[in-house]
């Protein structure tokens, strides 16, 4: 899969920091290792600057899928240092994050910290396979991300701050595609063994490391991987 990394911005300024979201699971992982390959083979003038969704308060499972994404393409130069998005105290809740989000964006695209933004979300499963998980269908997932959503693969606005604009500008590569199309590229890149056991998809809030097998996320995962680790 060749993703397109652009040069300028609708706005036209020079892009030369790709921010990647980062949270450690399956999606986003595969996503930065496949935007530092392309960067590093086609030697782009491009660096590329992790920000972490930070699952739960003191977990930091991203740091070690980022290491071994320097580590599999010797590409320890391409990477600037990692920015954390703090989680909510309360946990994963959605509105939460997407407050901590736009605060921490705005300061971000204020300080020139990237030029466009990279997400790995996908697209759920079909109904008919989430009906057959424990936790169902799950309707917020389901309204983020879901199969019948309109897809918005890129996303620009501007932020105006101080009486300047500030130009947003996110990439979504993956928002047609669901697990089990990410599972086949994990495959065509021979990161099964390598990368994907240090990727985690699991949201008990319970749990810091490894995987419960029984939330929504866990299932998914299984669904289309046919394991967990």
């Amino acid at each position: 899969m060749n993703i397109e990394i652009p040069r300028h911005t609708p706005g036209g300024n020079k892009i030369h920091t790709v921010g990647v979201w980062m949270s450690g699971g399956a999606d986003s992982t595969l996503l930065c290792y496949l935007l530092a390959k392309q960067i590093k083979e086609e030697n782009l003038p491009i660096k590329l600057k992790p920000f972490t969704v930070q699952k739960q308060p003191g977990v930091f499972g991203f740091l070690s899928v980022t290491e071994k994404i320097k580590e599999l393409l010797d590409a320890k130069e391409l990477f600037e240092d990692q920015i954390v998005y703090p989680a909510p105290a309360s946990g994963w809740i959605y509105s939460e994050y997407q407050a901590v989000y736009a605060i921490k964006n705005k300061e971000n695209i204020k300080n020139n910290e990237f030029q466009v933004l990279f997400s790995g979300i996908t697209t759920n499963p079909p109904e008919e396979v989430q009906r057959r998980f424990n936790w169902g269908i799950l309707q917020d997932v389901e309204n983020i991300r879901g199969a019948g959503k309109v897809k918005e693969k890129k996303r620009y606005f501007t932020v105006e701050h101080e009486s300047k604009n500030y130009e947003f500008y996110e990439i979504k590569p993956f928002f047609d595609l669901n697990k089990q199309a990410i599972s086949c590229l994990y495959k065509e890149h021979n990161l099964l063994e390598t990368l994907f056991p240090l990727t985690r998809s699991c949201e008990a809030q319970d749990l810091s490391t490894g995987h419960c097998g029984k939330c929504w996320w866990c299932e998914e995962r299984f669904w289309a991987f046919r394991r967990l680790e």
